[in-house]
């Protein structure tokens, strides 16, 4: 094998190997998602409202153990960027 072939293959693998790895968690997500979604709501959300309450109180729960556990700053300070997830 030459040093032109092994190139190109090595080349290629370093495109292809994190373009798939990136494919097969961004399918996972989004079946991570979708699931529960088709699967009427383990959660008990009907409508946008009960969706709102039950997301908002999520959030602040995993918010107080993050803090509790003393997590990093980017974890449990997310709330700042997206401040109307705690209107109500």
């Amino acid at each position: 094998m030459t040093i032109k072939k092994r190139l190109a293959i090595s080349n290629f693998l370093m495109i292809a190997i994190p373009t798939l790895v990136a494919l097969i968690i961004a399918f996972l997500s989004i079946t991570a998602l979708w699931v529960p979604l088709v699967q009427e709501n383990n959660i008990g959300v009907r409508d946008l409202e009960d969706f709102e309450k039950t997301s908002t109180f999520m959030l602040t729960q995993v918010e107080g153990k993050l803090k509790e556990r003393g997590g990093c700053w980017w974890r449990y300070d997310l709330v700042k960027f997206y401040p109307r997830l705690l209107k109500e």
